[in-house]
């Protein structure tokens, strides 16, 4: 590996990290002008280059140039999420950087393409390195992915290149990939010894997946003095989950928030503030009916498929928080706006609500569980057991089930199996009811 420390792209990385930590402790004057600075570039060249905002900056008649970030949130208008769906080549430049396109489907299983340049790529991914610098790894130290793996008998040339990239990424970077599709108790174990053979010094995992690994981890005994952090991602984490991870694990557990839109968004300082990359992109947390934020982005340094205004559908419980120097600091994220739960009367319940209850009530029965809500406000609850044997009380369960949703009528089904999203994620709470509902 030390050769590839000499590849320009990680030279360049290193070089940065003086630069990246300084932008960490600005005041908040210098961190608006950078932004600021760093939007009218992007907009300069979207309403020149760029269809969609050519279109709107003279159908509204916007600016050309901001006198400040309020001008700029004022003028231009929300980016909603499928609006860009439908319409994507809108939004790639028409003298764009050398660069790739980028799929999601996040948790609604939506296509979705985006095009990201690498000069943004590679920025956005130093300010990743960095952040992991701050829990004591390093670029080349040995990491675990427990993420979405390509499997080995799925067809077509496309998956063959893609797996062997994988191989030689992995074999560049000192990372093991485990898969986060099949999470059975042997798979489990199996994991954990790989992971004291392998001596890592972080992992990298979606939430529900670093949990589990800690339960068998705590059973097991295990041990990996090499561990320094685990980094969770992808899905909403409660304090028990993160605590019990770190019980199990043995290392800080740490919470990163992004997505394949932006990339790296936010992470989890030392001091535990979920501090947002702004030098990277400008973050809004704007009030919704429900007391709830939703989270609006824009990305200061891809100018190739500017994303301005970005609803990217997420929520959060508080809005962000300003302080005088250093980033800004998000609370909680609760997730899609299909992960809350509704009542009939019009409440929007946080997903911690049913987590609190299984992990308080519950925790040694269920192993994992969904809550999946029907547009006509019935529940359906699925339990993944941890012993067949030792079942809990289903008529119980719904009926604490039942009186935690405004008594929600609810049904409980004990599953052999919850399935996972086709990228690996596991979703606590799935509602078919994605907007405040009226009271009735």
């Amino acid at each position: 590996m030390a050769i590839a420390r000499f590849l320009p792209r990680f030279r360049e990385a290193y070089r940065s990290f003086s630069e990246l930590e300084k932008r960490e402790s600005w005041s908040r004057a210098q961190i608006t002008g950078f932004q600021l600075q760093r939007l009218n570039e992007v907009w300069t060249h979207a309403i020149n280059h760029v269809p969609y905002y050519r279109s709107l900056q003279a159908e509204l008649a916007l600016p050309k140039h901001f006198e400040s970030l309020e001008e700029y949130t004022g003028s231009v208008p929300l980016l909603q999420k499928s609006f860009l769906r439908a319409n994507s080549q809108d939004f790639l430049s028409e003298k764009p950087q050398p660069g790739s396109w980028h799929r999601t489907s996040g948790s609604t299983s939506s296509p979705l393409m985006v095009f990201r340049g690498h000069d943004a790529h590679h920025e956005m991914l130093r300010t990743n390195y960095r952040y992991y610098r701050l829990w004591g790894h390093d670029i080349f130290d040995r990491m675990v992915f427990l993420w979405h793996v390509t499997p080995t008998n799925t067809p077509g040339i496309a998956n063959k290149i893609k797996r062997c990239r994988e191989f030689a990424e992995d074999k560049l970077r000192n990372r093991l990939r485990l898969s986060a599709l099949t999470l059975g108790t042997a798979d489990l174990q199996g994991y954990l010894k790989k992971i004291t053979a392998f001596k890592p010094s972080a992992i990298y995992s979606y939430s529900r997946t670093a949990y589990l690994l800690a339960l068998e981890a705590k059973k097991q005994g295990f041990q990996c003095p090499s561990l320094k952090v685990i980094n969770i991602t992808s899905e909403p984490a409660s304090e028990h989950v993160v605590r019990t991870i770190q019980e199990g694990l043995g290392a800080p557990c740490i919470v990163q928030y992004g997505c394949v839109e932006f990339g790296f968004i936010a992470g989890q300082w030392p001091d535990r503030t979920l501090r947002v990359r702004e030098d990277l992109l400008f973050l809004e947390t704007l009030p919704r009916q429900d007391g709830h934020f939703d989270i609006v982005l824009t990305n200061l340094n891809n100018p190739s498929f500017p994303l301005l205004r970005y609803d990217i559908g997420d929520v959060t419980d508080r809005p962000i928080e300003v302080p005088e120097s250093g980033f800004s600091m998000l609370k909680n994220i609760s997730g899609r706006c299909g992960d809350l739960l509704y009542t009939p009367s019009g409440r929007c319940l946080h997903p911690t609500v049913v987590d609190e209850l299984f992990e308080e009530n519950y925790f040694k029965y269920v192993r994992r569980f969904q809550i999946r809500q029907r547009a006509d406000y019935s529940i359906s609850a699925l339990i993944e057991l941890n012993d067949s044997a030792n079942a809990t009380d289903c008529q119980q369960l719904a009926k604490h089930l039942s009186v935690q949703v405004d008594d929600c009528p609810v049904e409980v089904e004990i599953v052999t199996r919850i399935e996972q999203t086709t990228a690996g994620k596991h979703r606590n709470v799935i509602s078919e009811i994605t907007a405040t509902p009226p009271a009735v």
